[in-house]
C-alpha cells in the first residue's frame, strides 16, 4: 500500500472507531478493542499483550478469555457502549500495543483484499484507504455488497461510490462510517478520470470534477476542418451546331375561278 495510506489509516478510522484500550461489544455484541479491531472469535483475542488495568502484569491466557466471556455474556452491554465494558473487564492494552495490533491488522486486511482483487496495487490511494477501513467492518468492499466489488474491479469507482452504502437500519453509529467511505471511493473516481497519481492519498481533501468549458455567447466548439475536395475538371466545349439554309418561298397559288356564272334572269317582263 502507498507509505501515505498506512501513515493515515489511525487518523482516519480513530474518530469513527474511537480508542478503546479494553474489550468491549459492539452493537452487534462483536468482541472488540483498540481502534475498531475485531476480536472475535476469541482465538483473535488470545494472541494479544493484554496486561491487567492496576499493575500492568501480562495477562494469562485464562485471565484473556475471562474478559472476553464477561463482555460477551451481557447482551445488553451491546446497546451501553465500550464504557459501560471498563467497569467489567479486567484487562488492557498499552498504547504501544495498539499500535503493534492496528499495523499488524492492516498488513493482514491487505494481504485478503491482494488475493480477492488482483488490481489491488493499482487502485488510487483513497480507494485502498476505503477498503482497509472497511475489511473489519463489512463495508461494500470486503464482505457484501457485490456492486461495489463488481465495480470496483472493473475500476469503475462512481460505481462503487454510488453503491457503497452499508445497512444503517438499527445501526446509526454505520452512518459516520458510510459518510467517510463514499468520498474517499468518489475520490478514486477522480483520480482515473483525471488521470492523477493513483499514489497520492487526497482524504481529506475532496478532489473535484474539472470546470466545463464555457464558450462565449454565438461560439460553438471549433469542429475539425473540412477536406477541400477535389477540383471538377472542366468539359470541352462542345461545337456549335452549323446553321441550317432558310426553306425556298414557295410561290403563291393563282386564284381559283368561280365555279358558276352568274344566271340570266329566266324571263323579261312582259308587256302591258
Amino acid at each position: 500500500m502507498p507509505a501515505s495510506v498506512q501513515a493515515s489509516f489511525v487518523t482516519f478510522t480513530k474518530p469513527l472507531e474511537g480508542k478503546v484500550a479494553g474489550m468491549y461489544v459492539d452493537v452487534k455484541q462483536v468482541a472488540t478493542t483498540g481502534i475498531g479491531t475485531l476480536i472475535d472469535p476469541i482465538n483473535l483475542a488470545l494472541p494479544l499483550p493484554w496486561v491487567h488495568k492496576t499493575g500492568k502484569a501480562a495477562a494469562s491466557q485464562a485471565e484473556i478469555k475471562a474478559d472476553w466471556d464477561r463482555v460477551k455474556s451481557d447482551t445488553t452491554l451491546a446497546k451501553k457502549g465500550h464504557r459501560a465494558c471498563e467497569a467489567i473487564t479486567e484487562l488492557r492494552l498499552t498504547d504501544d500495543g495498539i499500535a503493534t495490533l492496528v499495523q499488524g491488522k492492516l498488513a493482514s486486511n491487505e494481504g485478503m483484499l491482494k488475493r480477492t482483487f488482483p488490481d489491488w496495487d493499482n487502485w488510487p490511494a483513497d480507494a485502498q484507504l476505503g477498503a482497509l477501513d472497511g475489511v473489519g467492518h463489512g463495508s461494500g468492499l470486503s464482505r457484501h455488497l457485490d456492486e461495489v466489488q463488481t465495480a470496483a474491479r472493473a475500476g469503475d469507482w462512481k460505481a462503487a461510490a454510488a453503491n457503497c452504502r452499508m445497512n444503517e437500519t438499527g445501526n446509526p453509529g454505520i452512518v459516520p462510517r458510510n459518510n467517510a467511505d463514499q468520498p474517499l471511493l468518489s475520490n478514486a473516481a477522480q483520480v482515473v478520470a483525471q488521470s492523477l497519481d493513483p499514489e497520492v492519498l487526497h482524504w481529506p481533501q475532496t478532489v473535484a470534477a474539472p470546470a466545463p468549458i464555457e464558450h462565449p455567447i454565438g461560439l460553438t466548439e471549433p469542429t475539425e476542418p473540412v477536406e477541400p475536395t477535389e477540383p471538377v475538371e472542366p468539359t470541352e466545349p462542345t461545337e456549335p451546331e452549323e446553321p441550317t439554309e432558310p426553306e425556298e418561298p414557295s410561290e403563291p397559288e393563282e386564284p381559283t375561278q368561280p365555279e358558276e356564272e352568274p344566271t340570266q334572269p329566266e324571263e323579261e317582263p312582259t308587256q302591258p
